[in-house]
């Protein structure tokens, strides 16, 4: 899973595999934390692929442009600017980052 992603205009995103008869259960564990749950069964339950500005209004992406190379330009320039050098990798790494899934089985586990 990616921090940050920046989509070309013709970008299409979708579950092409319920189309067929397969429930995306691999791919559900990432998108589940990035999208709202109707959205999220929407795209489930009837297959149709999004536009990346579609993906861009969901929360999918955080960019939509022509320009792939200026706009990732961009974005690491606003992150890199006037901050220490790992304050960005120190961030992406904290648990604030990370989602709290209190039905793990590793926190559901008794000391023995």
């Amino acid at each position: 899973m990616c921090d940050l992603a920046v989509a070309s205009e013709g970008a299409v995103f979708g579950l092409p595999e319920v189309n067929v008869g397969l429930f995306p259960a691999q791919v559900l564990s990432v998108l589940q934390h990035l999208l709202p749950r109707r959205r999220l069964t929407e795209l489930c339950l009837c297959g149709e692929p999004i536009s990346a500005r579609e993906a861009l209004a969901a929360g999918l992406v955080n960019y939509v442009s022509d320009d792939l190379d200026a706009e990732l330009g961009r974005l690491l320039a606003r992150m890199l600017n006037n901050r220490p050098p790992l304050s960005a990798a120190d961030c992406t790494r904290s648990s604030m980052w990370k989602p709290c899934r209190s039905s793990s089985p590793w926190r559901s586990r008794k000391a023995r």
